[in-house]
């Protein structure tokens, strides 16, 4: 396949930098979660967007991911609020949003990422060496379940699941 120069776009997957790409991710979050999934805007926005670190995963300037970690404790961060716009899902760019999260995670220190996973979903966290803990349960009238990673084990997983990881 031949692309023009000009249609080569940059995937890229970081923490927001200014207010501008935080709101770009919280329009990715409404656009997937209370337009798309139904959950009210009410439960898809709280009080931890406040401290939150914001992640934006864009093509070229396209707003097209996000995510959110937040530190629950010393050492201890959720992930959460993980979205791709449906059109742009099953082309890994949920493997690179993800990196970026964990490997912010590592620079930041912290030792375990827990999360809540969409039951469909719960492959791609698992593949990525997440565990499930627990029964599954509902969040917004969705069921997910509980998953946690040591950031030990995301040092030592295979290569293959590590692609595209900033180091």
């Amino acid at each position: 396949m031949f692309y023009r120069k000009s249609e080569i776009k940059l995937i890229s997957a970081r923490v927001c930098r200014d207010i501008r790409e935080r709101e770009a991710a919280l329009g990715v979050r409404r656009a997937v979660f209370v337009e798309e999934q139904g959950v009210p805007a009410a439960l898809e926005y709280d009080a931890l967007d406040e401290t939150a670190r914001h992640f934006l995963l864009t093509d070229g300037d396209t707003p097209v991911g996000a995510a959110r970690l937040v530190t629950l404790a010393p050492g201890v961060g959720k992930i959460g609020r993980v979205a791709v716009l449906s059109e742009r899902r099953g082309a890994g760019l949920g493997r690179i949003l993800m990196d970026a999260v964990e490997s912010h995670s590592e620079k930041l220190g912290l030792t375990l990422l827990v999360l809540h996973a969409q039951t469909p979903v719960v492959g791609f966290y698992e593949k990525r060496g997440y565990l499930c803990e627990g029964k599954e349960f509902f969040e917004a009238e969705i069921p997910h379940f509980k998953m946690s990673i040591s950031l030990e084990a995301l040092r030592f997983r295979p290569s293959s699941q590590r692609r595209g990881r900033e180091r």
